[in-house]
């Protein structure tokens, strides 16, 4: 009995099993789409996940314990055998360094725990929460705050509109709500019921949500042409690719997330207009495909691009079906459903727009393309330099990197053969066309747009995921159908063989997915939280700081005060100004300027030129009156406007309390501000006249206006008619910068050696060359500055007493406020007063200096 019943129990068990994988099997048939969908999901999310943890301050805080122990060996041996060589001392002291490890592991692996903890915390604020990971996301994240204190993004509202009082100081600027703020704040209600209470929280993970989102419809597009493999496949493309990952990780809350979610949205949404046979869900598809437009236009600005790719495929595919049916176009059906989902997608693309934004955006589709062509044009037409030129990520490249950057040719050629493959049946080439000629525009306009700046690179992705995703899933259901019905092999076997390649084929992808998203460290970190921090606790709300515009975004959102321009504000007159407060050498000077500038402004010259009409002027007046005090300036107006005082009141005025920040990014970026601040109005004048009119015309132009002999006008049309406008910029100023620096010793006969091969002794610098000892025209220290008729003069150097360095620069800088700030602590100054000075754990440096006003 007891036998009968443990067989019978042994088969319930079997039975219970059988069951069980019946479900599993049923429920993998039934859901699978969801179960592949669910690939691109998490590959979207793991890898953007990383920024939580930050893994790469592991291979930091290794290098760290690792160069520590190096550099002790390093000295062990030459105090032991100071004679010895360079390439000596590297051989050894790599060989005991390695010994060292090996033996000594154990130690080693808890200094390093305890050294990732130290970098780790340095990234994070005191809740643990990373900090946001760019410059751009304080932006954003400011303003949501702004909405969930008072509902809208400003900091208060003039004549009903949000006013960002921080921006632009001290004038403020009105600004235009976007989609991307509002996310954020509806995040952090959201997140907030769950015991959330961090905006940057909140706003860190949006990018995450975003891109997982995306996913779907790119997995949808697919699978529509090639099943669901190649779905995954795109997909997962989609949610890995560097170019992507890069810009879209946890952290990166920016709107670079929106410019993939919303094309493929708009598109999938259209495909299915397009497809269904059912009027009202072909209204209703195209409607919500013209809010998702709508919906892209608030989140950005330059949402055009992709409607304009829109319209250019309705606008083809019209007039392939003209063409095709001549005179009875208008009586096919192809037509008529071409007609209803387009209307209903330009008009409810239209509302949206319109309802979201305003009829500016809408103008744009048309106007912004020819703009977008003078992006990166010298100067302005007002003669004022033009600071996208120098933008990093608008920096133009060639196609060839472009194509590098994507995955290759050979991948960049299949994914234009994907939309083409899906016409090759001819029974549906009519009807396909649509949708192949969307993809093959978006992936050319994007390459195109790509070459204006790398930052676009990502705008190509989705469209190339789609095409290689659609390949490759005909080409595996080719395979699949041939190997099964000529073949006779398994089904299943040949699917799986298939799938291992495709895997196998994908892993490259993943190992640089791994290597972007573990690369992502915020530029943010407790150094900088710190300083910003200790302003904001120790100044007045209305206090003013300047810098260049880079961090801009991050002094507005930390320490809470206005900035003289930020992110959204470089292009503007204040990169002439503050590039020419840090390059002159006059402090006089750099005060006048500083003051002009927290008054009112550049309002003074928008003031001035009402009543000269006439820019070189104005700019001439300005830059005189600032140097003068309040009655001399006055009688200096008077010639020019019956109302000095209007003017005086934005250049002569008690300004309000002031920090200026020099940090040591400004040393690499000193090419840049030092470009615009030694901007030349008169070149700027000529360049912008001769590029624009005949050369008759400009010699009349040149000659009226500035003087210029016939020969000597006719002499730079010829000069400048044809060159690009990169070199026209160096035409119009140069780009002074700081190059190497190096360290020193001082001897014993009191001589300074420096690592470079320069001597200094009694205030001469001086170096051994193959032509013998040369002296260096231009030498200073901390104290004195010395220079010569005679010796070299491309460039100049700087002593460093107190760092015991030796810094090479442009002669343009050697007496700049920057150098003076910077290199020798404000110490030859009088208006500058040190506030604080921080040196991060990765030795970054930056000085705060409070302005000294009553001192002026």
């Amino acid at each position: 009995m007891e036998e009968i019943k443990k067989e019978d129990d042994t088969k319930k068990e079997d039975i219970s099993l059988n069951i069980d994988k019946d479900k599993i099997i049923y429920y993998i048939k039934r859901y699978n789409i969801f179960l592949l969908l669910l690939i691109p999901i998490f590959l979207a999310i793991f890898y953007r996940a990383y920024t939580y943890d930050l893994p790469i301050t592991e291979d930091f805080a290794q290098n760290s314990v690792y160069q520590s122990i190096e550099s002790q060996i390093r000295s062990q041996i030459i105090q032991q055998a100071p004679d010895i060589d360079q390439e000596t001392l590297n051989q050894i002291a790599a060989q005991r360094t390695n010994e060292y490890i090996q033996q000594n592991q154990q130690q080693l692996k808890q200094n390093i725990v305890q050294t990732r903890e130290f970098i780790v915390e340095n990234y994070q604020d005191d809740s643990g929460q990373t900090y946001l990971l760019a410059i751009d996301p304080y932006h954003y994240y400011r303003q949501a705050k702004n909405i969930l204190d008072h509902g809208h993004v400003g900091d208060e509202l003039r004549d009903g509109k949000p006013l960002d009082n921080h921006m632009l100081a001290p004038n403020g600027r009105i600004v235009a709500p976007s989609l991307h703020p509002y996310l954020i704040a509806i995040t952090h209600r959201i997140s907030s019921v769950f015991g959330n209470d961090s905006v940057m929280a909140s706003s860190f993970i949006l990018p995450l949500i975003i891109m997982a989102l995306a996913t779907i419809p790119c997995f949808f597009i697919i699978k529509r042409f090639a099943g669901k493999l190649g779905a995954t496949l795109g997909a997962s493309i989609l949610a890995i690719h560097p170019s992507i990952l890069g810009r879209t990780p946890a952290g990166f809350s920016d709107t670079d997330a929106y410019n993939i979610f919303f094309p493929l949205t708009i598109t999938w949404l259209l495909f299915e207009s397009f497809r269904t046979k059912i009027p009202k869900y072909k209204l209703l598809f195209a409607a919500l495909s013209g809010l998702a437009t709508g919906l892209y236009a608030f989140a950005w600005s330059g949402y055009w691009s992709f409607f304009d790719v829109v319209l250019a495929t309705i606008g083809f595919y019209i007039i392939y079906l003209i063409i095709k049916y001549r005179k009875e176009f208008y009586k096919k059906k192809l037509f008529k459903n071409i007609i209803k989902t387009s209307a209903t997608y330009i008009i409810s693309s239209s509302i949206f727009i319109l309802l979201f934004t305003n009829f500016r955006y809408l103008v744009n589709t048309v106007t912004a393309p020819i703009d977008a062509i003078f992006l990166k044009q010298a100067a302005h037409p007002s003669l004022w330099p033009n600071v996208y030129t120098t933008v990093a990520e608008l920096n133009e490249i060639s196609f060839t990197n472009i194509i590098s950057n994507v995955g290759g040719n050979l991948l960049v050629i299949l994914a234009f053969i994907g939309p083409i493959i899906i016409l090759l049946t001819k029974k549906h080439f009519s009807s396909r066309l649509k949708y192949s000629l969307l993809i093959i525009i978006w992936l050319i306009v994007t390459l195109y747009a790509s070459t204006k700046g790398m930052r676009f690179i990502l705008l190509i992705i989705p469209a190339y995921a789609i095409g290689i995703g659609i390949l490759t899933g005909t080409i595996y259901n080719k395979i699949l159908k041939f190997s099964h019905r000529s073949l006779k092999l398994n089904k299943v076997f040949i699917a799986m063989v298939l799938i291992i390649l495709l895997a196998i084929a994908f892993q490259p992808m993943l190992i640089r997915a791994d290597n972007t998203a573990k690369g992502e460290v915020p530029s943010m970190d407790d150094s900088w939280y710190q300083v910003l921090t200790k302003i904001k606790e120790n100044s007045n709300e209305k206090a003013i700081i300047t810098s260049w515009w880079d961090f801009g975004h991050w002094f507005k959102a930390i320490a809470d005060r206005p900035v003289t321009f930020d992110g959204a504000s470089q292009n503007s007159p204040k990169a002439h100004w503050v590039g020419k407060i840090l390059l002159t050498s006059d402090e006089h000077e750099a005060m006048g300027i500083l003051r002009m500038l927290d008054c009112k402004s550049e309002q003074a010259y928008n003031l001035l030129l009402e009543k000269t009409n006439n820019k070189i002027l104005t700019k001439k007046i300005i830059d005189q009156i600032i140097l003068e005090d309040k009655e001399t300036a006055r009688k200096t107006l008077s010639q020019y406007t019956d109302n000095p005082e209007e003017i005086l009141e934005t250049t002569h005025c008690d300004p309000p309390e002031a920090f200026v920040i020099t940090s040591e990014d400004m040393v690499g970026k000193s090419g840049v501000w030092s470009h615009f601040g030694s901007w030349d109005f008169e070149r700027a004048f000529t360049y912008n006249t001769i590029k624009a009119n005949s050369k008759q015309n400009a010699i009349k132009i040149l000659t009226t206006e500035l003087n210029y002999t016939e020969e000597e006008a006719s002499d730079l049309y010829l000069q400048l008619k044809g060159i690009p406008e990169s070199d026209g910029n160096a035409w119009i100023a140069g780009y002074p910068g700081y190059a190497n620096t190096v360290s020193c010793a001082t001897l014993e006969n009191e001589t300074i050696m420096c690592q470079n091969g320069v001597q200094i002794k009694d205030g001469e610098a001086t170096i051994e060359t193959s032509e013998g000892v040369l002296n260096f025209a231009f030498f200073r220290d901390d104290k004195e500055v010395y220079k010569k008729d005679e010796g070299i003069k491309d460039f100049a150097i700087a002593y460093v007493p107190e760092r015991n360095i030796l810094v090479s620069m442009s002669p343009a800088l050697l007496e700049s406020m920057f150098t003076e700030l910077y290199y020798y602590d404000g110490k030859n100054l009088k208006h500058f007063e040190l506030f604080d000075k921080t040196i991060g754990f990765n030795s970054f440096e930056i000085y705060t200096w409070k302005v000294k006003w009553n001192s002026l």
